[in-house]
Formats: C-alpha cells, sequence, structure tokens
C-alpha cells in the first residue's frame, strides 16, 4: 500500500499485499461477523458446500449472508475490491471528569478511496491503574467523542485501538511521560511495543531507569529486543549491567539484537559477550564472530578456535568464517566462498556466499563462471542476485569479452539459454 492504492482484489496487488494485509483483513473480518464463534460456523459451513469446487471472493461473501444473515457488503467494498486505508490523526483532550478524543480521517480521497467504516476499541488509562475500555464507530472525516470518565482518578494515557484490531495508519502524539507508561502498562504487547518504537528518539537519561525495569518484567520478546536496541550503546553503569543480563536472555531475538547493534564491546566485556560464540543458534554465533573478529581482529583464531565444531556442521556459519579471514587477507578463505556459489550447494548457501563475496568486492574468472551458472538457476531468487553481480561486473569491453570467454566455454539447455539472453540483453553482450 505504500507504493500504489490496488485492492487487494487486483490482479496487479501482490503477494506482498495479498498476504500481509489480506491476512490482517480477515482477521477484521472475524470481528466484523461477531467474534470467533460466528466467523468458524460459517467457515466450517463454506468450506462443506464447496469442498473440491472453484470459488471466489463473492461466493465467501456470500457465506456470511447465508449463515448468518449478515449483509457484509459494505465490509468487502471498502477492504477487498477498495484500495487504501485510513489514515487517523487523533488527539485527546481531558476536562474535568471527560476525556474528549478528537478522531480525524486525513487520508487522501480519491474515486477508490473515501472514508472508511470501521470499529476501533479504545481504552483510558487512569493513574490508579484502571482501564476503562470502549468501542467507537468510525464513518466520517471528522469525530468527537465525549467519554465520561468511569473512575476518579487522573488520566495516564489513551490507547486508540486497543490491539491494534485495524489495518490504519495513525497519528497521535504523546509525550514521553505518557510512552513510559504505555510501554509499561498497557496490556497488549503490540501497545507497548509501538510505545517503545515511539521512545526511541528520546533522550536516554529521560527513559533509561524505566526501559531497564522493563526489561526485567517483559515476557515478549520483540519488546524486550527493542529495549536491548535503546540501550546496546548506552554507557552509562546500569545499562553496562543490564547488557550483561541481555546476553544470556532465553529469546534468540535478544541475543540476537545486542550483538548486532553493539558498536563497542570493551576490553573487560569480551568474556561475558564471547559466550554467544557457543549459543545455540548458529545466526547468532555467525553474527558473534563477525563483530568480535570486528573489534578484536587480533583475536580472531581463538574465535575461530572456539566455534571450530559449529563452523565444520553449518555451511552458513563456515562462509561466515572464511569471509573474516578473506578480509584478512586469506586466499584460501576466497577460494572456499567461491566454491560455496557452485552447483554443489543449495540455494540459500550460494546467495550467502554471493553476498559475502560482493562486500569482498571480489570478481575473479572463477567467481564469474560460478555466477553465470547460478544466473541460469531455475531458482528466480539465486538466478536474480547472481544476474545482478554479473551485469556489474560486466561494463567495459574486456569485462565482456571474459564473460564471452566463459560463455563459450559451457553448454546450456533449452530453458538455461532463455535465462542467459535476459543477461547477455541486459549487458549488451552481443550487439
Amino acid at each position: 500500500d505504500s507504493k500504489d492504492d490496488l485492492p487487494v482484489a487486483h490482479s496487479q496487488a501482490g503477494s506482498s499485499r495479498h498476504y500481509p494485509k489480506g491476512s490482517i483483513v480477515l482477521d477484521m473480518l472475524r470481528n466484523a461477523a461477531g467474534g470467533d464463534v460466528a466467523y468458524q460456523k460459517v467457515v466450517h459451513q463454506y468450506l462443506k458446500k464447496y469442498a473440491f469446487k472453484h470459488v471466489d471472493t463473492h461466493l465467501f461473501e456470500l457465506a456470511f449472508m447465508e449463515t448468518l444473515g449478515l449483509n457484509l457488503d459494505w465490509f468487502f467494498d471498502q477492504w477487498i475490491y477498495r484500495g487504501g486505508f485510513p489514515h487517523f490523526d487523533v488527539s485527546y483532550q481531558t476536562t474535568g471528569k471527560k476525556t474528549f478524543l478528537y478522531v480525524n480521517q486525513i487520508q487522501e480521497k480519491t474515486a477508490t478511496i473515501s472514508n472508511f467504516k470501521v470499529t476501533i476499541p479504545v481504552a483510558i488509562h487512569y493513574e490508579n491503574g484502571k482501564v476503562q475500555d470502549t468501542i467507537l464507530q468510525i464513518d466520517s472525516s471528522q469525530h468527537i467523542f465525549e467519554l465520561a470518565h468511569q473512575y476518579a482518578s487522573n488520566v495516564a494515557f489513551v490507547l486508540f485501538d486497543k490491539g491494534n484490531t485495524c489495518y490504519k495508519k495513525v497519528t497521535f502524539k504523546k509525550d514521553t511521560k505518557e510512552l513510559l507508561l504505555q510501554a509499561q502498562f498497557a496490556e497488549n504487547m503490540i501497545d507497548r511495543f509501538e510505545a517503545l518504537k515511539a521512545l526511541e528518539t528520546v533522550e536516554l537519561d529521560e527513559k533509561r531507569e524505566v526501559l531497564i525495569k522493563q526489561f526485567s518484567k517483559e515476557n515478549f520478546y520483540a519488546c524486550k529486543a527493542n529495549i536491548v536496541k535503546q540501550l546496546a550503546n548506552d554507557e552509562h553503569a546500569s545499562s553496562e549491567k543490564f547488557r550483561s543480563l541481555a546476553i544470556k536472555d532465553p529469546s534468540l531475538e535478544v541475543r540476537k539484537m545486542l550483538i548486532e547493534q553493539v558498536d563497542e564491546i570493551p576490553a573487560k566485556q569480551l568474556k561475558s559477550f564471547m559466550v554467544l560464540l557457543n549459543d545455540s543458534s548458529y545466526s547468532i554465533v555467525a553474527t558473534a564472530l563477525e563483530k568480535l573478529s570486528l573489534l578484536y581482529p587480533e583475536k580472531t583464531s581463538e574465535f575461530l578456535l572456539i566455534c571450530k565444531k559449529d563452523i565444520e556442521e553449518n555451511q552458513l556459519l563456515a562462509i561466515s568464517a572464511n569471509t573474516i579471514l578473506a578480509k584478512q587477507g586469506s586466499k584460501d578463505a576466497l577460494n572456499v566462498l567461491v566454491d560455496f556459489v557452485s552447483n554443489s550447494f543449495e540455494f540459500r548457501t550460494r546467495i550467502k556466499a554471493i553476498e559475502s563475496l560482493e562486500k569482498l568486492a571480489y570478481e575473479g574468472a572463477d567467481y564469474k563462471t560460478q555466477l553465470l551458472l547460478a544466473s541460469v538457476h531455475f531458482n528466480r531468487r539465486l538466478a536474480n542476485i547472481a544476474r545482478r553481480q554479473l551485469e556489474i561486473m560486466t561494463e567495459s569491453d574486456d569485462e565482456k569479452a571474459i564473460l564471452k570467454s566463459i560463455i563459450g566455454k559451457q553448454t546450456f539447455n533449452k530453458n538455461e539459454e532463455k535465462l542467459l539472453k535476459i543477461l547477455t540483453d541486459k549487458v549488451t553482450l552481443y550487439e
């Protein structure tokens, strides 16, 4: 939706719209149908009626009418057959025993995008810990909702679309105090995560204490990882102690965030970080190996020895290890990386090796030969990245002559010849 306003039902909508947006719309449809029980009843009858038959979206829509007597034309029209999404500008003002919530739909209106009709859950959180939930019906450009307070306490913060139930964009400015309270006390992890994301631009001194405290009680890995992201390079003593705890966190996403984000590792903390070289995740081992070797190149041999067994067992980790050695001048490591691009390995390994050799700016003829074979592979991901690399390496007449020579030494089947023509046309090899 960031590129164009094509509807989900459009033939050119693309898988990036069909799957992510489509899944959210189905979840919203469940709510529009009346909840899980009603939705599952419709799905059960739909699957039973059309088992082993061709179906389309219209028949699915009719199933809600036939099963529940529910007309959802409006829902399918705005979410399936029309494009775009609502953009809400939200603010609130508390006066006495009432909160006034101002909601405007500010998305650009076009022939296919108008005001959206949505049901939005709102929660008023009070300083005494109480929560007031309400449901708002929104269908026009401007709304002012008058919400009478149910509790005798000051408002701490307000959640618009509690739990992120609607596909939308929201502009809702909150001060640091509100965001810190939301990050600690919002019931749903997505609401806490959104507050943490908004806090990324806030000065460390204003948030450090709360973030460290929240990390210790947070149970969702994405929230914990975001806290690590914000404190990874904080020089304060409390954050240094915090990082020692994050290294041992049970969530691999948290441990990986730390080693990815940290820019410097003091010598006194090096042993603590070296624990990650024996991590249960190969991905974390690879990242730790790369980061530690970058910061302490003189200890590279020691780091490689620690994870030697893992390097022998995992090809992606072996690529990381040989990339480090190649940066330090090892020709043998370069040869190993080139071999990883060959047909002897599956496509993910080959792609990883190509990405590593690109960073090393290697353009040897042996590598170009393996790239050529990869560029005519039936796996499109592999073929596309190999073709792009060859295009970059084949600009001058001399480079074109080398590629012609390499092509002349190979044999191709009909399908490979079609893919080869894409490359030769792109680099104007045969004019």
